[in-house]
């Protein structure tokens, strides 16, 4: 991938994390239930925790996040193609994710430019079945001017684990990916709980930027 691919591909995230609007035509809905949908973001940004009152308000696909310690605030599904879904807010910020990983942002104080595997990633491969596994990906921090910067990384096994999600029991699988990227002295650990069923991703924790604290994810409803 060129650098001025990486730019492209930039740009347009931003520019959707800038009008979610935009997403209404692959939402299929009109552009006025988009508005008040977007609308209702706004009272859910930074809570202690999103009710299932408040997220069953939102018909369409619909998360919610947290960064480090802060508060709650939920992203709706604005644009799915080819495997990465693409979840934005009232308050201009979007992740990009695929498999359950995060592997764009815009928006925060500090954001993932670009995620480029060498191999396939385990978490689109067999998620139920990730010890063991390595990763191995390129990634681009254009706010510290650091581009295809290396992480390799590997998962071993949480165990079976009973998470709870707006009420709702489910049992998953949990892993923990240890990455280490070496050009820049950079350590950190993600979490993953997979559905030991499907195999979906309903929660994650995972570190995105070294000046980012980890982003806690957690679907509310999952994509059709």
């Amino acid at each position: 991938m060129t650098d001025a691919t990486r730019h492209t591909r930039r740009s347009a995230l931003l520019a959707v994390a800038a009008a979610p609007l935009a997403a209404c035509a692959s939402l299929g809905t009109e552009y006025g239930d988009i508005g008040d949908l977007v609308a209702q973001t706004f009272g859910l940004e930074a809570r202690p925790g999103i009710t299932r009152e408040q997220a069953s308000a939102i018909p369409y696909a619909s998360m919610g996040y947290r960064i480090g310690s802060s508060g709650e605030s939920m992203l709706i599904l604005a644009t799915q193609s080819s495997g990465d879904l693409l979840w934005s807010s009232s308050v201009h910020r979007a992740l990009m994710t695929r498999a359950g990983r995060i592997i764009r942002s815009a928006g925060f104080a500090w954001n993932l430019g670009a995620t480029e595997f060498t191999v396939p990633d385990p978490l689109a491969v067999d998620p139920r079945n990730l010890d063991g596994q390595t990763a191995r990906r390129l990634i681009d921090l254009p706010d510290v001017e650091k581009l295809s910067q290396s992480v390799v990384s590997r998962f071993r096994n949480a165990g079976r684990q009973q998470i709870e999600i707006l009420g709702t029991q489910l049992s998953t699988v949990a892993a923990v990916e240890h990455c280490r990227c070496e050009g820049l002295s950079w350590e950190f650990d993600n979490a993953y709980w997979v559905d030991d069923e499907t195999g979906f991703v309903w929660r994650s924790r995972q570190t995105i930027h070294p000046n980012l604290p980890s982003i806690q994810i957690e679907i509310f409803r999952p994509p059709a």
